[in-house]
């Protein structure tokens, strides 16, 4: 194991941790409150603090699941090339889609939460669409990321690079 295969595995322990610390302090979050634009914008406002501990957290997570991917690759890459640079570029695409994500909802609804009370219409109105083009960029993450797992599952069930039982949780039934 290379230097670059163990700092990937430490990137994915980390990112590990920083996705738990992400889901412990997401449960203070109420579902129903983001599907009506004034109260997220409320709650952005009231919440700002935590709305950027959430954004840093995130960026951070994205950072480390790159260099894991990029570990994850360079373990792949001997055994079954193809297959190592799909997980690499889907991985890395994925994780540059999630930190954009992150950043718009940070940035640009903590900047629409300081402007509602300028004109709440029109904040309303750019709170949807910054929420859909975020759940947008969020969803064509996820997609890469499937790709990226997929990719990597099948090279670690076809090659043996990696322990099978771990490509077969990545693999399609």
């Amino acid at each position: 194991m290379n230097s670059m295969e163990r700092n990937g595995g430490t990137a994915g322990i980390i990112t590990a941790v920083l996705f738990l610390i992400l889901l412990a302090v997401t449960f203070r979050y109420d579902p129903a409150v983001f599907t009506d634009p004034a109260r997220a914008l409320a709650f952005a406002a009231e919440q700002r603090g935590l709305k950027a501990f959430i954004g840093i957290v995130t960026l951070l997570s994205a950072v480390a699941l790159m260099m894991f991917f990029v570990g994850l690759a360079s373990r792949l890459a001997d055994a079954t090339p193809a297959r190592g640079q799909a997980t690499l570029y889907f991985g890395i695409l994925g994780s540059a889609g999630l930190g954009i994500g992150a950043m718009l909802d940070w940035q640009g609804v903590g900047y629409l939460a300081g402007r509602a009370a300028a004109d709440t219409t029109a904040t309303q109105q750019a709170w949807l669409a910054v929420n859909a083009v975020s759940t947008a960029i969020y969803g064509f993450a996820g997609a890469l990321f499937a790709a990226a797992v997929i990719a990597a599952g099948w090279a670690a069930v076809s090659t043996g690079v990696m322990p099978r039982l771990s490509g077969w949780a990545g693999t399609p039934p």
